[in-house]
């Protein structure tokens, strides 16, 4: 049946990508063990900042849930997903489209953020 190697590990894994306006601005891998066992890591796009938990789950959707917490926390720090919520929120209160425009202009194009340029990560 082949070689049994005692340091060897065997792991599926799904990788998730975490879109803002269009854009990855994450991406999220849950490893898939033997046994209902689940571990997760991230990465942050724009800085290549990784994530992990550090420790395993009993269910795939817990250790999603668990990371993606995570990596929101990192991405609202970001200059272009902070822009993105307040257009949306705009749009939902239903500001005109000059409106938005205008909001658009000062803070996207001002700040170097119309994608995919945004050097906002300090690089």
């Amino acid at each position: 049946m082949g070689i049994n190697l005692q340091v060897g590990l065997l792991y599926e894994v799904k990788r998730y990508h975490y879109h803002v306006a269009g854009y990855t601005v994450g991406e999220i891998e849950i490893l898939c063990f033997d046994q209902n066992s689940y571990g997760a890591q991230g990465t942050v796009t724009q800085t290549g900042e990784k994530l992990s938990l550090g420790k395993t789950f009993t269910s795939e959707k817990e250790v999603l849930d668990e990371i993606t917490v995570i990596l929101e926390k990192k991405l609202i720090e970001d200059p272009f997903v902070q822009h993105s919520e307040n257009l949306f929120k705009l749009q939902k209160i239903g500001a005109s489209q000059n409106e938005l425009q205008e909001y658009y202009d000062k803070t996207f194009y001002s700040k170097g953020l119309n994608p995919p340029s945004r050097p906002f990560s300090n690089k």
